[in-house]
């Protein structure tokens, strides 16, 4: 507030004596004064310097002190300026005139100077203060704007309501008339909600507290606009009784953000996860129930507890507030701890919480029980990496182990040795016992050998009934070997699967580190190489890899990726071994044998590329060349005017298993239009073992076409009498094994006579293989074998040179039924 001295006064007035005069003495009461001779001066002046008070004589020339006090009211801050007028008259109507233009005050001269004095003084306090009330009037309007508030009164015994247009516009209302009692105030509001609002203001009248309540009101927008009503009963004087004051405020903005903070609490009091807020000491403030729950404590009993106290005792570390400036979102993995102290895995992720400023008010923190996941995480861990029948490791995690150790072994110059182990004949027990058998038997064998490992050996299964041993410590072949041993005599004691007792082997092969590779798959390579001769060998043996194997190897390779292009180049070719009466020396048939002379490896013996052609899938292609062939040949045999006499050709499991080989059997024999009785199809008792069911449609199937059916390699398998009671079948043929024996062992002599009696009483022919010497010949004979066949008797020929022998009665047969009987019977 400006002081007296301060001021500045604007003397105007046409008469220069009296503006001198007033100019001295205000300048002596200490005021700053400007002068103006006429009204359009003086309003210049009032703009351009802004005086606190104006001392204005009413009468002058031309524009008068009204007009010019008009022409001040109108200018920038002219509206709170004070003007004293100065006159001479004293009448009624000049007074009026004066106060309706905006005059302040007036003076009469003659102007005594004490009371003119006086009067500027309180005139100046006076404005003063108006100044001020108008400036807190404006900001308290501009508070009202801002906050979207209005404010109103009620009298209640006049029903006399006051609230300006101005402030209901504000707020959006557009009432349809002057709002001057409680319920035109009232019919502002939408229907349903005016009872409430008329009943809420009677209630306040008599209320020792405020009325209080939120109205939603549907507008344009996609959301209500929400208004709080708030009114409270004042006492105005003992007299006038009690009036209501109080506000009404658009608080939609204030309401969607309750709402969306409720919402959101809402949210997080039903989250699965467990919600915690800490302030910047670590104390918590907010927990949610899943955290309380997850924990075993009720939320109650958590406010104000440290939230590190969840955590285990070895992880709990001083929280400093400090801590909190370094990071803004931290995740992370822990173990936290129940209340009753048990322990549990939690994925944690954290957020420190700051405010408009920047300052850190505290930290949030989510917690998810990971329990689920990490036993899942172990499932799939497993699967992965663990066999699921014996919970060994798998292939992968072996790998995984075996070049870890290799690595140690090459870093400290150590050998490591690697057995690879297969169980002999497991597919006789799933075959015969069933697979579920056969699982339980892979069970006991992993147990029975997990047992007898050292802590530092690495046993898994890598598939099948196929097992793996790392020996590392420095191996050399003498443990290896120790080791082999020791695994091969585990399995001389029995298993005992439901109840039955079964009697199992294991064939080993080992390679050694580094002397037969240096990584994971060249020795295992290796070593189930070794394992293969293991098997080749006799079985239930172990063998260590050598290079020898591993030419064999890549013969055995080079020999699969020649065979396709040995069919195309037609290196195959047939031989054809007699088989002889031993009764008439003649000639009964032939069996067919393939043969394969290649380019580039020479005439291979069967037994390299028989097996190589039934993996391949080529036995389909060629066998159904072999019986094209093989029926072609006997045509032009019968062609030849020789007495008709069998073919026999030997039938694999592949082919017989092949949907269309009944089919195919049928077109060649009408395509080549062959007597299908001179052909004898072989069939060893494995062959007719798989697939027994099926196995027998198709041979009746062939039995009906009148092709012969014989039995090779009999006694070799465990289920002849059953397959000679089921099968159709015409022959049998004594294993070569049996015939190799009969002179030179007494237990040989009598399985073969067995087998011949057994033969003869089920009226079946016999046919030995492999004779070699006169005696073996003479001593089947004796025992009752019809037919014979081997290298003493004749060696396998091309077909001339069985033409060349058709009808010829063989010498050595003739020679021997002479002398030979005589010498059995001594």
């Amino acid at each position: 507030m400006k002081q007296a001295d301060d001021s500045l006064i604007l003397v105007v007035d046409d008469d220069s004596f009296m503006r001198t005069y007033l100019r001295d003495l205000l300048g002596k009461a200490g005021f700053g004064t400007v002068v103006a001779g006429d009204g359009a001066t003086a309003i210049d002046i009032f703009v351009s310097e802004q005086p606190d008070l104006v001392l204005l004589d009413l009468n002058m020339a031309g524009m008068d002190g009204i007009q010019t006090c008009r022409g001040m009211r109108v200018c920038p801050n002219g509206t709170y300026t004070p003007i004293l007028m100065v006159t001479s008259s004293d009448d009624d109507t000049s007074i009026r005139r004066a106060y309706a233009t905006g005059a302040t005050d007036f003076i009469t001269k003659p102007v005594k100077p004490g009371i003119l004095i006086h009067r500027i003084r309180h005139i100046l306090r006076a404005a003063n203060s108006t100044k001020m009330l108008a400036k807190d009037k404006a900001r308290l309007e501009m508070m009202r704007r801002i906050a979207r508030l209005a404010d109103w009164e009620w009298d209640p015994l006049t029903d006399e309501f006051r609230i300006s247009d101005k402030s209901l516009k504000l707020l959006g209302f557009a009432p349809e008339g002057h709002i001057d009692s409680s319920k035109s105030f009232v019919s502002i509001f939408p229907y349903h909600y005016r009872g409430k609002v008329a009943a809420t203001l009677r209630d306040a009248v008599t209320g020792e507290s405020c009325c209080f309540f939120e109205i939603p009101i549907a507008g344009s927008e996609p959301s209500p606009s929400v208004f709080r009503l708030h009114g409270r009963a004042i006492s105005e004087t003992s007299e006038a009784g009690r009036i209501v004051i109080g506000t009404i405020q658009d608080v939609t903005q204030i309401w969607h953000t309750e709402n969306r903070n409720l919402m959101l609490r809402q949210a997080i009091e039903c989250l699965p996860i467990g919600i915690t807020l800490v302030d910047r000491n670590g104390k918590i403030i907010y927990v949610n129930p899943a955290e309380a729950e997850m924990h075993g404590y009720s939320v109650e009993n958590l406010i104000g507890t440290e939230a590190r106290n969840f955590a285990d005792s070895r992880l709990r570390k001083p929280f400093l507030p400090k801590q909190l400036d370094g990071f803004e979102l931290w995740s992370r993995e822990s173990v936290n701890l129940r209340k009753n102290g048990q322990e549990f895995p939690v994925q944690l992720t954290s957020v420190v919480v700051r405010n408009a400023d920047g300052e850190i008010l505290g930290m949030v923190t989510a917690c998810e029980d990971i329990t689920q996941r990490k036993n899942a995480e172990n499932k799939i861990h497993r699967l992965a990496y663990f066999d699921s029948l014996t919970g060994l490791p798998n292939r992968c995690m072996f790998h995984d182990r075996l070049c870890h150790v290799l690595s140690l072994a090459c870093r400290e110059s150590q050998k490591v040795g690697l057995l690879f182990l297969d169980l002999d004949n497991f597919k006789d027990v799933n075959d015969t016992l069933g697979h579920n058998c056969g699982d339980k038997l892979l069970q006991a064998v992993a147990k029975r050998l997990s047992v007898n490992m050292r802590e530092s050996d690495i046993l898994a299964r890598v598939g099948g009934d196929e097992f793996v041993i790392v020996l590392s410590l420095n191996c050399d072949q003498k443990s290896a070997s120790t080791a082999a041993e020791r695994i091969i005599s585990l399995f001389a004691e029995p298993f005992t699967i439901e109840g039955r007792v079964i009697y199992s082997n294991a064939s080993i092969g080992i390679a050694m580190y580094p002397d037969d590779g240096h990584d994971a798959e060249t020795l295992l390579r290796c070593a189930d190489n070794a394992m293969y001769h293991a098997k080749n060998e006799g079985r239930a043996r172990y063998r260590f890899y050598s290079l020898e194997m591993h030419q064999n190897m890549l013969r055995r390779v080079a020999i699969e990726n020649s065979l396709r292009k040995g069919v195309e180049r037609e290196e195959f070719f047939l031989l054809f071994q007699p088989q002889w009466d031993l009764n008439t020396a003649r000639m009964t048939g032939v069996e067919v044998l393939l043969r394969w002379d290649s380019i580039e490896f020479g005439v291979i013996p069967p037994a390299e590329f028989i097996l190589r052609m039934e993996d391949s899938g080529l036995i389909h292609e060629i066998g159904e060349w072999i019986i094209r062939t093989a029926c072609s040949q006997a045509k032009v045999w019968g062609l030849s005017g020789c007495q008709p006499f069998r073919v026999a050709i030997n039938i694999s499991a592949n082919q017989l298993k092949h949907r269309d080989f009944l089919s195919m059997i049928k077109r060649i024999v009408g395509e080549i239009d062959v007597n299908p009785s001179i052909l004898e199809f072989e069939f060893t008792e494995g062959v007719l073992m798989d697939n027994g069911d099926g196995n027998i449609q198709i041979l009746r199937g062939l039995k009906e076409m009148g092709i012969l059916m014989s039995m090779d390699d009999f006694g070799t398998g465990y289920s002849s009498l059953s397959y000679l009671k089921n099968f159709p079948i015409d022959k049998i043929k004594i294993d070569r094994s049996f015939v190799k024996d009969l002179t030179n062992n007494v237990e040989g002599m009598k399985i073969v006579k067995a087998i011949i009696s057994l033969a003869h009483s089920l009226g079946l022919r016999i046919v030995a293989e492999g004779v070699e010497n006169g005696e073996q010949m003479v001593l089947l004979r004796s025992l009752g074998c019809h037919e014979a066949q081997g290298f003493y008797l004749a060696e396998p020929l091309e077909p001339e040179r069985v033409q060349e022998m058709l009808g010829y009665r063989h010498s050595k047969i003739l020679e021997d039924s002479t002398t030979g009987n005589d010498a059995f019977a001594q």
